[in-house]
Order: structure tokens, then C-alpha cells, then sequence
């Protein structure tokens, strides 16, 4: 849309603004109605702010946006993303907008904003109207078009060639692959172009989730945006006389800032609004990304106790080091998770792994002489099992396959099941120590709960399989690190008083380096059935 020529330079200047500076134009353009109900001028909050710092930044960086929001109820971003189509489908020629909803009172309700928008809008800068009607505005002499739908139909939006498609509440979808396949195939990968994905999120697995994990990785063509709860100025209470923070909630107003009167309101929400569920009050109204993804009984980890232990930095130096290995399966990455009594201290993922390169890590691993217990998945793991204990390693290995019997078999129906419930066990204890990693953490809240078994009546955990049913590949990947770390509970290990080490020379001799003494094995010329010696000798 140009500018008319009679303008002033004064008021050409205005136009350019208006017309390039969403911000300016949506104050002195845009009327919304707040949550009293009154009509008021759009001006951005705190969250808008920033979710429109954020995506101008990728849209100078790289021409396009395409962006996941992970939010918070009513923090406005889906009027932001409204109010950035409108503007741009009204003062651009040849915009096409769709905006698609999870149920119809919402596509009502952000067309409604929209008509409202265009209603409020002064005349100079509201272009004429060609076609309106319930979910559906094109635009005179522009060629642009702005349109909503729900999300109930997976062929909505199939045929429709877009530039800027917002997909609102995505965490509520149903059908989610038909519509992937739909309507995100009418955005071309071209500069101009525009791709949101919002909600509030809906637990793990499904496909909002997978898009909000894919967006943290450095090299995804989406960036993952997230807005915390407090930053909405409503979110408070006016605090009663004598009103005494719990030492929980003081840590919450040192780590984030909170005031009084926020820590009030959420303490109300939590017992008002959620029943005094905690875990529900985060879900919607969450401090952090993994805070977003928490679940109640969907999961066999506590969400609230994972993110305590992220936070948590304190080691614990004095219990045995051990390592739990799960080896690659097909299409899989072979994880390794080191865990010290209250601690995980490092965990590793390797996406090309055969078993003798796992040999060689794992040895590495042992000739420092720290790790005083190694438990390796024998499901993929007994080439690489074997193989350690032909070079001296057999005292610190111990394949653990996960359909075992239970040490506690009268409760539990195979040792996976309880390998996953000490885990559980671990962080109720308190004091859990985890690595501060979105991908860990939600990999964990992954796990279903247990359930008792029909017949036998003890408990049990559903196959990772059935577990990976509905999750996106990058969810599913972060199985195999929850897997190596359900191995570093197998069985107990005692601390030593003096660590093993296991050191090579110069082949062919291999020194195993204990307590007792120094143990010399001769790793060639002691054949034996076309294998390697079973003869020690002291040295």
C-alpha cells in the first residue's frame, strides 16, 4: 500500500513509521479490549516486547521467522501475532494470513479481534474491503487476504498458498500429522515468509512439545521463545497483614525476582484456582520452559522434584562412581549417564557407535581409575561386555538386561521396572542433584508411572516401545539418556577404599591395578580355542 502523494513530508514520515514500526502503528492504529472489557489503545506489554524483539531478530538474521512460543494463560501473544498479520496484510500487498485455532470459539474469538482491529483502524490507514464475512477478509487493490480455521478438519487449509500462517494453542490439536501435512505445506521456504507456533503447553509427546525441544538446538530453522508467568504486571495480590513467605517461596522471589504481592497471587492460584496441586499451577503458569511440560500422575518422576534438582549444585564426593551405558539400537544414540551417589555427574550421547568404539570409551572411562561400577544394557551389549572382560575389565562390568528378575521380584515384574522406580525413589529422598538440561529433564518426565499387572498384581512399566508411541524423534531420543541413567540403579555398589584402576602398557601386556596387588595378564601369546588366555599372573 503506497503512500497517497498529496502527504505531506511530515506526514509521509508518519505513514513510513506506521508502516515499518509494528509497535508505533499498533498503539496509535490498534484498539484491543483489556481484561475489564474496555476498549483501549494496543500498546505492548513486557511479553510482547520481548516475543517481538525476538522475532525481528531472526527476521533480520535470516528473512524468515519461524518460531515456537512456550507461554503462560492470557499473556497476550496470540493479539500480538493477530495484531503483526493484520498490519501486515493491510499496508503489504499480495499477504495471505491464516490463522488456525484449536476449537471454533477461539477462531471466533481471534476474528473477532481482528474485525475489531479493522473497525478502530483511522480511515487513512484502513484499506477497503472486498470480501467479508465470518472467517474471511480480503482486501481491496491489495490482493491480500486474511483468514481463520479450526483445527478439527486435517484437511483445513490444504490448498491454500500462504505467507504468514500462526498456529494458536498447537499443544490442543488434534490430528496433528494430517495438518502438518495440510496446511504447512502452503508456506514456501522464501524470505518474507512467516511460521508461529503458540500455546500454553499440554503435556509431553505430543507434537507441540517435539517442536518446542527441536527449537532449542542451535542448527533447527526454529527458534523456541519463552514467556514466564510473573512478567504479566496483573499477576499479583495485594499481601495481608503478617503475610510470611515459606522458604520455598522466598527462593523463588530470590531466583527470579518476584515481589510480595506475586508470590501472594500465585500461592492463591495455587490453592484457589488448582486445588492446592502445584504441579498444575506450574503447568499453566510456568517460571521456566521445563516448568512448562510438568505432569501430575502422566509421569512416574515428580516434575516438581526434577526442577529442584536442577537447581541443586551441591556434589557428593564421597559416594562410588557409576556408570550406566545403553547401547545404540537401530536409528538410536548410544547414551552413557555417570552418576555419584546424590549427583548425576555427566551424562553423553554418540549417534555413530559400533562396539568396539564403545570398548574404547568405556575403557577410557576405567583407566582413570574413578568409576568403580560399570552396568551395560546387555539388550545390544554383549559384544562390547565380552569384549571388556577379555582385556581385564570383567571385576567393574555387569550386563544388566533390562527383562531380568527383579532383585525385589515379589513388587516388581523385571528389573527394568525397578531399576526406573529407585530412580524415582532417588529423587524423593531429596538432595537429587541433576544436570540443568531441558533435554534431560524432559526425557525423564517422559517415563510413565508404574502400574500393577493383571495376575501376578506387581508392578510394572510399560515397554520403551509403547512408550514411544505419538513422541516426536527428538523426544524419543532423549529415552536412551533416561535408559543410562536407570542403569546407574541395577544393583548397589558399596564404596571401596581405594579406587581400581586399570592401566595398559605396551601390548601385548594389560596390568589390572587393585588393592590386592598388581595383576599381570598376558593379552597375546597364551592362545586358548582361538581366544584369548584365561591365565593370570602376579607380578
Amino acid at each position: 500500500m503506497g503512500a497517497p502523494p498529496e502527504l505531506s513530508t511530515q506526514r509521509l514520515g508518519t505513514f513510513t513509521r506506521l508502516r515499518d514500526e509494528l509497535p508505533f502503528y499498533s498503539r496509535y492504529c490498534l484498539k484491543i479490549r483489556d481484561k475489564a472489557g474496555q476498549l483501549v489503545p494496543f500498546i505492548f506489554n513486557r511479553a510482547q516486547s520481548y516475543l517481538h524483539a525476538r522475532i525481528e531478530a531472526q527476521r533480520k538474521k535470516t528473512g524468515r521467522v519461524r518460531v515456537v512460543i512456550v507461554k503462560g494463560r492470557q499473556q497476550g501473544c496470540s493479539t500480538y501475532i493477530s495484531a503483526r498479520y493484520f498490519h501486515r496484510s493491510t499496508l503489504h500487498s499480495g499477504t495471505n494470513v491464516f490463522i488456525l485455532a484449536h476449537i471454533s470459539d477461539s477462531t471466533r474469538h481471534i476474528f473477532k479481534m481482528v474485525g475489531a482491529f479493522y473497525d478502530n483502524c483511522p480511515e487513512p490507514m484502513k484499506p477497503s474491503v472486498k470480501v467479508s464475512n465470518q472467517r474471511n477478509l480480503e482486501f481491496e487493490g491489495l490482493g491480500s487476504e486474511y483468514s481463520v480455521g479450526t483445527a478439527g478438519s486435517a484437511d483445513v487449509g490444504r490448498s491454500m498458498t500462504l505467507q504468514l500462517f500462526h498456529g494458536s494453542e498447537v499443544a490442543f490439536w488434534p490430528n496433528t500429522d494430517e495438518l502438518m501435512g495440510g496446511v504447512m505445506q502452503g508456506v514456501a521456504d522464501l524470505p518474507g515468509t512467516e511460521i508461529v507456533f503458540e500455546s500454553t503447553a499440554n503435556g509431553l509427546g505430543n507434537m507441540f512439545h517435539s517442536l518446542a525441544i527441536a527449537g532449542l538446538r542451535p542448527d533447527s530453522d526454529f527458534i523456541t521463545i519463552f514467556i514466564p508467568w510473573f512478567w504479566q504486571d496483573e499477576y499479583k495480590s495485594p499481601t495481608p497483614t503478617g503475610f510470611c513467605p515459606t522458604e520455598e517461596e522466598s527462593k523463588l522471589m530470590d531466583t527470579y525476582g518476584l515481589s510480595s504481592e506475586q508470590i501472594y497471587w500465585r500461592r492463591k492460584k495455587i490453592n484457589d484456582t488448582f486445588g492446592g496441586k502445584l504441579w498444575a499451577f506450574m503447568r499453566e503458569y510456568p517460571c521456566t520452559l521445563q516448568e512448562a511440560f510438568i505432569t501430575s500422575g502422566e509421569s512416574l518422576h515428580s516434575g516438581e522434584l526434577i526442577a529442584k534438582a536442577r537447581q541443586n549444585t551441591v556434589p557428593d564426593n564421597a559416594a562410588p562412581l557409576i556408570l550406566g551405558v545403553d547401547p545404540a539400537r537401530s536409528g538410536d544414540d548410544t547414551a552413557l549417564c555417570w552418576r555419584r551417589g546424590r549427583q548425576v555427574v555427566k551424562k553423553r550421547e554418540y549417534n555413530d557407535m559400533d562396539e568396539m568404539k564403545l570398548v574404547g570409551i568405556v575403557a577410557a572411562e576405567l583407566d582413570k581409575g574413578q568409576v568403580q561400577m560399570t552396568f551395560i544394557d546387555v539388550g545390544l551389549g554383549y559384544g562390547t561386555i565380552d569384549r571388556l572382560r577379555e582385556l581385564g575389565y570383567g571385576r567393574w562390568i555387569r550386563g544388566v538386561h533390562f527383562g531380568e528378575s527383579a532383585l525385589e521380584a515379589e513388587i516388581y515384574l523385571n528389573k527394568r521396572t525397578e531399576m526406573y522406580d529407585e530412580s524415582r525413589k532417588w529423587f524423593e529422598d531429596g538432595g537429587a542433584n541433576i544436570p540443568d538440561e531441558d533435554g534431560f529433564a524432559t526425557g525423564l518426565l517422559s517415563i510413565p508411572p508404574l502400574k500393577q499387572t493383571v495376575g501376578r498384581g506387581v508392578l510394572a512399566l510399560p515397554s520403551k516401545d509403547e512408550i514411544k508411541k505419538g513422541m516426536g524423534a527428538e523426544q524419543k531420543q532423549l529415552l536412551n539418556q533416561t535408559d543410562a541413567f536407570a542403569l546407574t540403579f541395577a544393583y548397589p555398589v558399596a564404596a571401596s577404599a581405594a579406587h581400581n584402576r586399570v592401566t595398559r602398557v605396551d601390548a601385548p601386556v594389560i596390568r589390572v591395578k587393585s588393592p590386592l596387588g598388581t595383576i599381570k595378564r598376558f593379552a597375546k601369546g597364551h592362545k586358548s580355542d582361538g581366544g584369548y588366555s584365561t591365565t593370570f599372573k602376579l607380578s
